[in-house]
């Protein structure tokens, strides 16, 4: 009998053990696999997939705290080579949406550092009107010229590219995402005038929008939103 109570009594403290190393903070959201990407992954800068290099992140939360020490809004944990990761643009995580889109489900973890935010959402608050997919005609928009920050010919986030826009004193901007045949997470253009995007929601309307989800509009300032011209 004793023999039993203290098999449960060790049992208890083994998933209290795995739950205090596992739930970094009980309000951020985790989900098991990663998305299935066609084409190269661009991940975040500097890291080239490996923000913690392989054998230095025994469990997710070494992960976490590299997200949380460097202002990244989400982090990615491989437990076969125990291995962080962190993409460019996680807005590529909105395939996670879509169960046929998830895989490795058994080896790969993605949480958000913040509270209040879904996986499923890129770990980014859509709700507040700054940024929504899509975007205009490119007749619209003013390209990054190469020799600036932010440039699209290389590997940015989304962030970056809204620090560009301000710099060039522009209102908004368009963002090219990891889903980009050609330029995957870069800095794509600014808009001429950002009073063409008034009641612009995002999503596909009429001739003057192309594939959604291979872009996103924002305002350089974040308190403004796209559908009020960002001003």
């Amino acid at each position: 009998m004793y023999a039993i109570a203290f098999a449960i009594v060790l049992l208890i403290v083994l998933l209290y053990t795995q739950r205090y190393t596992e739930a970094y903070n009980s309000g951020e959201d985790v989900f098991n696999g990663e998305p299935q990407i066609d084409g190269a992954v661009a991940y975040y800068p500097g890291t080239h997939g490996f923000s913690v290099k392989a054998g230095d992140a025994p469990t997710a939360k070494s992960c976490y705290e590299w997200s949380k020490r460097n202002g990244v809004n989400h982090w990615g944990w491989r437990k076969n080579d125990k291995s962080c990761f962190n993409y460019a643009d996680p807005s590529i995580l909105a395939l996670l949406r879509y169960r046929e889109e998830a895989q490795n489900e058994g080896n790969v973890k993605i949480g958000c550092t913040e509270p209040g935010v879904n996986v499923i959402n890129g770990c980014t608050d859509w709700s507040k009107g700054d940024i929504v997919w899509g975007k205009l005609s490119d007749d619209k928009l003013k390209k990054f010229k190469p020799e600036i920050a932010g440039s699209y010919l290389r590997v940015t986030t989304l962030d970056e590219c809204r620090a560009a826009a301000e710099d060039l004193e522009y209102d908004a901007f368009v963002y090219a995402t990891n889903r980009h045949d050609e330029y995957p997470a870069t800095c794509y253009g600014v808009y001429k005038d950002s009073l063409e995007l008034y009641d612009f929601l995002g999503g596909k309307v009429g001739a003057d929008l192309i594939d959604d989800y291979r872009y996103i509009t924002g305002c350089t300032d974040p308190e403004k939103k796209v559908r009020l011209g960002c001003r």
